[in-house]
C-alpha cells in the first residue's frame, strides 16, 4: 500500500502469495503516491516470472504488459514531441501512440477532467474545456488477459498558451439538483507561477446542490496530493499544478471545479513574488496555553512549522456540559497535523473534530490542540483559546482561574446529548488486538479466491517490526538488489479493505469510518505514540486486489466529521488508506494500525436493512524504502511486501475496532514481532 503526507496521496492494493500478505500500489491514479504513472501500476506481485511462496507453492507465471515507449500528444503544428502542460481552446490534439510488450492497445481515449470525451488519434478542445485537464489514455490488453491503462501527462486547456486560466467554469446545467458553484476554489498563488518548496494552499469553493467528495492536487493532470495544501518538488518544474474539487450533486452527477492553474518554474524572476502569508503567534495572547508558542529563534530554523492560521473553536470563553465543542483546523507552513487532541486540564480526553464536555469537566479548562510535524522533524503544538466549563451558561466564571477544589467529586457519566457521535466508553481492547491477529476471519469474503491467505485468516506478520530489505519474503525478488539489502525502509502507511461477505443482502446500509490511526512503539523509550491519525481515503478495486482498473468509491462526509462508504459489492471492494510518511525506522519496536467502523443507513428515510448486511474489514500497513520510492523501481516484482495484515471481521451497528499489530499471535512470513505478553503489559492507547 501507500499513503499520503499532506502533499501525497497513496493508493495501494494488497494481495498475498498463497498465505502471506503482499501490499502494493496499482492504478495510474493511485501511482501518484506509489510511484510513476500507469505504466508501472500493476498490483500482481510478480507477473511475468514464476515465484514461490514461503510454503513452497509455486505461483502462476504470466506475461506482464510492459510499456517500452510512453504515449504522448501535442497540439497540431506545435513544436516538440509533447505539450508543455498547456493547450489552447479550438486546437486539434494529435497523439503519438505508446509501444508495448506482451500486449496490444484495445482502446484509445481522450479524457477531460476524468470524463471520456473522445476516441482515436485526435481530439479538438472546446470552450467548455477551458480550465480543465486533458489526458490521452491507452487501454492495453495483456497476453495474460489483464487490462491496464497507460496515460500521458495532462495538459490544462487555456485561452492562450502561457496565460493562466482565470475564468471561472460556467455551470449552465438546468438539471434539477445539478451542482452549481457559488464561489470558485482558489489557491494562495495569484501570479500564475510558483517554485519548488513553496507550499500551495487552497481556499475551498462553495456549492449549491452538492458537496465536495474529493479535493485533489493534479500535476499535469496526474493526481499528486489530496487535502488543504501541496508543496511542489523539483520534479514539477515546467509542469502545471491545478487544485480540483470533485463535487457530488443531489442529481447524482459528479462535477469538477478547479482553481486557476499554477505553473511551476525554477525561480521567480518577477520583481514582486506573491507575498508570504503572515505568521501569527502560535498561541493566543493573554490565554494560558498548555504548550508555549515556538520562539522566534526556533521559528527561523529551516523547515520549522509555522501557523498561517491558528486553530479555533466554536466557543469563546466558557461552555457547559453537553454542548458540543467544534474545531476549525489551523493552516501551517512547513508542516502538517499529526494529532488533533482535546485536553481537559492538560489530560487528553478526545481526538478529532469535536468534543462534548461532561459534568466531570465542570470547573476545568478544555483546550483544543493540533500537534504539527514540521519538515525539520520538530513536533510543535498549536492551540485554540481555552474554554472554561461551567455548570450553567449564566455563571460568568473567569476563564483564567477556574476553581475546581471546592466542588464535590464529579459524576463520571457524561450528560446525555442527542447527537453525540463519540462512543460511550472504550471501543478497543487488548484482547481485541490479540484476537484480530490470532483468530480466523469471522465470515466468508464473497467472490474472493480462497487460496489467498487473507481470504481466510488469521493475521499475518510479513516484514513486521524489522523494516529492512533483508526481512522481505524470499519470494519477493526485485531486480534492484538494494531493496534486499540491510538498509532500513524509512516510510510507512496504514490501510484497510472493506469486503462484502457471502450472504450480504443490504442495499440501504453504509460503513461509517472514524480516522485510521497508526501507532508506533519506540525501542528508545518503550512508549507507544500515534504517528498518523487521519481520515480514510480510497477507491474501489477488483476483488482480486490486482490490476489498475479502479473506480471512485461512494464516500459521504458525515455531520460529525467522519466519512462513510457505500460498498460497491458486485466485483469490487473498497481499498482505503492513510498517507505515506517518513518515520524513525531504526527505533520501531512494534506497530499497530487501528480503525473503528459501524453500520449506518444510506438513506435515513429508507428501510433499515442493517440486520441483512454482511460487510467485513481487515487492516494492515506497508513499508516503503522512502516516501518517494516508486513501485516501478521494484521491477519485475511491481509491489512492496507490506508490514502485515489482520483477519477480517464483520462491521456491526455499534462502533467496533479493527486492528493489525506486529505481535506473535499472528503468523510470521517472515515476521518480526513483540510477544503477546509484552503487548498485555504495555498496551497502546485504547479508545
Amino acid at each position: 500500500m501507500v499513503h499520503n503526507d499532506e502533499s501525497r496521496a497513496p493508493r495501494g492494493a494488497l494481495l498475498t502469495q498463497p498465505r502471506a500478505l503482499v501490499a502494493l500500489c496499482l492504478s495510474a491514479a493511485v501511482l501518484a503516491a506509489c510511484g510513476g504513472n500507469g505504466s508501472e501500476g500493476g498490483s500482481t506481485p510478480a507477473p511475468g516470472a514464476s515465484a514461490q511462496g514461503e510454503n513452497g507453492i509455486a505461483l502462476k507465471a504470466v506475461a506482464r504488459v510492459e510499456m517500452t515507449r510512453s504515449p504522448s500528444f501535442k497540439a497540431d503544428g506545435a513544436q516538440g514531441a509533447s505539450h508543455n502542460g498547456q493547450v489552447a481552446t479550438g486546437y486539434r490534439l494529435d497523439r503519438t501512440m505508446g509501444t508495448y510488450r506482451n500486449g496490444h492497445v484495445q482502446h484509445a481515449i481522450w479524457r477531460v477532467n476524468g470524463v471520456d470525451k473522445g476516441w482515436g488519434p485526435h481530439y479538438t478542445t472546446t470552450q467548455a474545456d477551458l480550465g480543465k485537464t486533458v489526458i490521452y489514455v491507452e487501454k492495453v490488453l495483456g497476453n495474460d488477459g489483464s487490462t491496464r491503462e497507460f496515460a500521458t501527462p495532462g495538459a490544462v486547456v487555456v485561452a492562450s498558451v502561457g496565460v493562466p486560466v482565470t475564468v471561472p467554469q460556467q455551470q449552465t446545467q438546468s438539471k434539477p439538483g445539478y451542482p452549481v458553484v457559488n464561489k470558485q476554489p482558489l489557491t494562495n498563488v495569484t501570479t500564475g507561477k510558483s517554485v519548488p518548496g513553496k507550499q500551495l494552499v487552497r481556499t475551498m469553493g462553495s456549492y449549491g446542490n452538492g458537496h465536495v467528495l474529493n479535493a485533489i492536487w493534479k500535476v499535469n493532470g496526474e493526481a499528486k496530493g489530496w487535502g488543504p495544501h501541496y508543496t511542489p518538488t523539483a520534479a514539477d518544474v515546467g509542469k502545471t499544478v491545478v487544485y480540483t474539487e470533485e463535487v457530488l450533486g443531489k442529481s447524482g452527477d459528479r462535477v469538477n471545479f478547479t482553481a486557476a492553474p499554477v505553473i511551476i518554474v525554477a525561480s521567480l524572476n518577477e520583481a514582486a513574488p506573491a507575498p508570504a502569508a503572515a505568521k501569527p503567534t502560535p498561541a493566543p495572547a493573554a490565554q494560558p496555553a498548555p504548550t508555549p508558542a515556538p520562539s522566534p529563534a526556533l521559528s527561523a530554523k529551516p523547515g520549522y512549522p509555522l501557523a498561517d492560521k491558528m486553530p479555533v473553536t466554536n466557543v469563546t470563553g466558557q461552555s457547559v456540559p453537553g454542548k458540543q465543542l467544534v474545531r476549525t483546523m489551523g493552516a501551517y507552513t512547513s508542516g502538517y497535523v499529526l494529532n488533533a487532541i482535546w485536553k481537559v486540564d492538560g489530560v487528553a480526553k478526545g481526538w478529532g473534530p469535536h468534543y462534548t464536555p461532561t459534568t466531570a469537566d465542570v470547573g476545568k479548562s478544555v483546550v483544543y490542540t493540533e500537534e504539527v510535524l514540521g519538515k525539520s522533524g520538530d513536533k510543535v503544538n498549536f492551540t485554540a483559546a481555552p474554554i472554561a466549563i461551567v455548570a450553567a451558561a449564566q455563571t460568568a466564571a473567569p476563564v483564567a482561574t477556574p476553581a475546581p477544589a471546592a466542588k464535590p467529586a464529579p459524576t463520571p457519566a457524561p450528560a446525555p446529548v442527542a447527537a453525540a457521535p463519540a462512543a460511550k466508553g472504550t471501543v478497543n481492547s487488548v484482547q481485541e488486538i490479540i484476537n484480530d491477529m490470532k483468530l480466523y476471519n469471522e465470515g466468508e469474503l464473497r467472490g474472493v479466491d480462497k487460496g489467498m491467505g487473507w481470504a481466510t485468516g488469521p493475521g499475518f506478520v510479513v516484514m513486521g517490526n524489522n523494516p529492512r530489505g533483508t526481512n522481505t519474503p524470499s519470494y519477493w525478488k526485485p531486480a534492484n538488489t538494494q531493496f534486499k539489502s540491510n538498509a532500513t525502509w524509512n516510510a510507512v502507511i496504514p490501510w484497510l479493505v472493506v469486503f462484502d461477505g457471502t450472504g450480504n443482502a443490504a442495499s440501504n446500509t453504509r460503513v461509517q469510518l472514524r480516522n485510521i490511526k497508526l501507532y508506533m512503539k519506540r525501542k528508545s523509550t518503550g512508549r507507544w505514540e500515534v504517528i498518523q491519525n487521519m481520515a480514510v481515503s480510497g477507491e474501489d478495486y477488483p476483488k482480486s486486489l490486482q490490476g489498475s482498473n479502479t473506480v471512485k468509491a461512494n464516500i459521504r462526509y458525515e455531520a460529525d466529521g467522519t466519512r462513510s462508504l457505500k460498498p460497491n459489492g458486485n466485483d469490487r471492494v473498497f481499498h482505503g488508506w492513510g498517507s505515506p510518511i517518513k518515520f524513525d525506522a531504526w527505533d520501531v519496536k512494534a506497530l499497530l494500525t487501528t480503525v473503528q467502523a459501524r453500520l449506518v443507513l444510506d438513506n435515513p428515510n429508507g428501510t433499515d436493512d442493517r440486520s441483512r448486511a454482511k460487510y467485513l474489514i481487515h487492516v494492515g500497513a506497508d513499508y516503503y524504502p522512502e516516501v518517494t520510492t516508486r513501485v516501478g523501481a521494484t521491477a519485475p516484482a511491481y509491489y512492496f511486501p507490506g508490514v502485515g495484515v489482520s483477519r477480517a471481521k464483520y462491521v456491526r451497528n455499534d462502533w467496533r475496532a479493527f486492528n493489525f499489530s506486529t505481535i506473535d499471535a499472528g503468523r510470521p512470513e517472515p515476521g518480526g514481532s513483540i510477544s503477546t505478553s509484552e503487548l498485555i503489559s504495555n498496551p497502546p492507547p485504547l479508545e
